[in-house]
């Protein structure tokens, strides 16, 4: 009886671990997937940046009107934005996969404690079915033959 509680609390911190480890393995790779996309995005506006500039670059070098420098110079500074908050952006994706990281081991160490405690209880139910055991075999033995030395 014992036993079987202890095997079915065994099996479900096993599955609470296999569970754990999706978790933190689908996380990682959704902060993978977060980060790739984000890099691609920043590397297309560093792209379009470059682009705008050396536009800007050669429409200053021509005689240009005023408010059209002034529009083009706005593009760049919104790109320029842009930029900066999908650095940011990507900076607290990889906190993230780095967070699912050690939570993954976290919850490996945990696990690995709680494997050590079932041992451990399992071998004190060794030992005291073996004390009960052996009671029992005294104790058959003193009804059946009478206590020694009596």
């Amino acid at each position: 009886m014992l036993m079987k509680r202890f095997q079915s609390r065994y099996e479900s911190l096993l599955r609470v671990k296999e569970q754990a480890e999706q978790v933190a393995q689908l996380q990682q790779e959704l902060a993978r997937r977060e980060l790739e996309r984000t890099t691609d995005f920043l590397r297309q506006l560093e792209e379009r940046l470059l682009a705008a500039s050396a536009k800007l670059a050669a429409w200053m070098g021509t005689q240009l009107h005023a408010s059209q420098l002034l529009v083009h110079r706005q593009q760049v500074e919104q790109l320029q934005r842009e930029i900066t908050r999908v650095r940011t952006s990507a900076t607290s994706i990889e906190a993230a996969f780095r967070q699912a990281t050690e939570r993954r081991l976290d919850l490996t160490k945990e696990l690995e404690t709680l494997r050590h405690a079932r041992e451990f209880e399992l071998r004190e139910y060794r030992k005291e079915y073996a004390q009960s055991s052996q009671q029992l075999s005294d104790d058959h033995a003193v009804r059946q033959w009478g206590r020694p030395g009596s």
